[in-house]
């Protein structure tokens, strides 16, 4: 059993760190599963009927097309990561976290940019659509 001080620290070590296996690695404690439970729980703040702490209702947390969070962002904006990440030598995970989308995101966006160039990053709308013209 742990207690309530262990539990703490756990999870603002993986609130720092982003990642379950750093903190079983830093603190020796507790197995993966623990911790995406206390995790859950604490998203949730709430218990079930009987008090116990166990099974939790989950209401988890879902960011929704909203002005500061598109689901397509700007192109600016996928520029600035790339560079970030790739030309400045910030960590991949530090400016996900910085900008709200994912690692994978940045990692897509950077492979899109060194193929098609900045036309790549653009959303398929907005895109320059190159035609052949006969003569």
């Amino acid at each position: 059993m742990y207690t309530k001080e262990q539990i703490e620290i756990a999870l603002k070590e993986y609130e720092r760190l982003g990642s379950v296996q750093a903190v079983i690695n830093l603190l020796e404690y507790p197995s993966s599963s623990t911790l995406y439970r206390w995790y859950e729980r604490k998203l949730a703040e709430k218990t079930n009927y009987h008090g116990s702490l166990d099974k939790p209702y989950i209401i988890k947390e879902k960011i929704i097309n909203a002005p500061n969070h598109p689901r397509i962002p700007d192109t600016s904006l996928k520029l600035e990561a790339i560079k970030r990440c790739f030309s400045l030598g910030e960590g991949v995970e530090y400016v996900s976290r910085d900008i709200g989308y994912s690692r994978v995101s940045i990692y897509s966006w950077y492979r899109k940019y060194k193929k098609f160039g900045v036309a790549g990053l653009m959303s398929s709308k907005k895109q320059i659509i190159k035609r052949k013209y006969r003569f």
